[in-house]
């Protein structure tokens, strides 16, 4: 089953990324990388209720999941985010702060690399198996 969100989330990131980096430089990054964060935090989310109420959604664990993961691909996702968000740092940084915002930037990022798999055990832990 995750071999499959696997394949569906590279095919659909495959096909829009480009498109909402492209779009960036016309309508805005911040506007981009809002519209990504959205995605993602709706896919977080569907994973965050199929773990807080697996009794509720027993039958529909999976295209749950399934949807939370198309919406944030197709909105982009971290294929897009990340690039918008750096090309976002270069728009706004100067000379003398260019490497100091791109390393707390890229600290930022492996933490919550760190942490979130760790929150992500402690809810399975509390939710059961899946």
């Amino acid at each position: 089953m995750f071999m499959y969100m696997g394949i569906m989330r590279g095919i659909l990131t495959m096909m829009t990324a480009p498109s909402w980096s492209t779009l960036s430089d016309r309508v805005g990054r911040c506007k981009i990388i809002a519209l990504s964060a959205f995605g993602t935090v709706v896919q977080r989310g569907s994973f965050l209720f199929v773990c807080t109420w697996p009794h509720l959604v027993k039958p529909w664990i999976i295209p749950i999941l399934f949807a939370g993961d198309a919406f944030t691909c197709l909105l982009g996702g971290g294929a897009a985010l990340n690039p918008v968000s750096s090309a976002y740092m270069t728009d706004i940084s100067s000379d003398n702060n260019f490497s100091t915002l791109f390393a707390v930037a890229n600290g930022i990022e492996r933490c919550g690399a760190i942490v979130g798999p760790l929150i992500g055990a402690a809810m399975i832990t509390k939710a059961g198996s899946l």
